[in-house]
């Protein structure tokens, strides 16, 4: 088996380290500290490369963009910081009225999301502008991360929630601990190809078991999920809002698989489909 052996150890810092992250090619580490910096580190030669002094807090979150040619840093002085590789400033992303938690560039570097202790997360431009400001949680957010295509940012929250975002900044999923599982199956009943749920007030399954597909609603809100035959792992097929809270959800498979839910004021939610694989 691998083992792993210390490489080296990288001093500097006069402050516990709460963050770091590798550039995009591996030349440059990024780190930041409760002494108010970030350093930059080669971590060939071990040696420092700059120290990055201008936050006047705590340095709780680094992220460089996917080509490196930025430095993001987010404080507890409620600022976000940018940073070129050469240590020079860009620009203070002013906006956050808490502590900032986590940062996270989307894939193409087009994007920037922050988050914090003001229970709001924020997306700016590169060049500094706003671009929007994501206020649906209702507690401080410790984390953001955008999926692999960069068209969905995932937060996460003191509230118990992880809320899925589009770029534009709708909120397009909400998952919970108290998510109701509406159905869940492998495969659609073999002669009539349909499948039907009712939600109750606690939840309702399909023989209480998680399938290849699951459909999950939390008041208004439906999210259709697909695991892979372990059940371990899943990933978003559909999300949206109903027009109301979900009572029922009818499923049929033909050559796609259709899910249509009802609401209990009697609206029928869009129809959403997919390709069975």
């Amino acid at each position: 088996a691998d083992t792993m052996e210390l490489k080296g150890t990288l001093k500097g810092h006069t402050g516990s380290v709460a963050s770091i992250a590798w550039n995009h090619d591996g030349s440059l580490i990024a780190s930041g500290s409760y002494d108010n910096t970030v350093m930059l580190w080669d971590p060939k030669t071990m040696q420092e490369k700059g120290t990055l002094s201008g936050h006047n807090g705590y340095v709780l979150s680094v992220a460089w963009s996917q080509n490196g040619s930025l430095l993001a840093s987010g404080s507890s002085d409620c600022t976000v910081r940018l940073w070129t590789p050469d240590g020079q400033e860009r620009g203070t992303l002013t906006g956050h009225t808490g502590y900032v938690l986590s940062i996270a560039w989307s894939p193409d570097g087009a994007l920037l999301a922050s988050a914090g202790v003001d229970e709001t997360v924020r997306l700016w431009t590169p060049h500094g502008s706003k671009k929007g400001t994501l206020t649906n949680h209702s507690d401080i957010v410790r984390s953001v991360a955008w999926n692999h295509d960069g068209s969905l940012l995932a937060s996460g929250s003191d509230d118990k929630t992880v809320r899925l975002w589009t770029r534009e900044g709708e909120e397009v999923g909400i998952l919970s601990k108290t998510t109701l599982f509406v159905a869940s199956w492998w495969k659609l009943d073999a002669e009539t190809k349909k499948l039907a749920a009712k939600v109750d007030e606690k939840c309702a399954t399909v023989e209480g078991s998680r399938g290849l597909y699951t459909v999950t609603s939390r008041a208004d809100m439906v999210v259709v999920l697909m695991f892979n035959k372990d059940g371990r792992k899943w990933r978003v097929v559909a999300c949206f809002r109903a027009p109301s809270r979900v009572r029922s959800v009818s499923c049929t498979e033909t050559k796609h698989i259709s899910v249509v839910v009802r609401c209990e004021d009697g609206q029928v939610s869009a129809c959403v489909s997919w390709v069975c694989p």
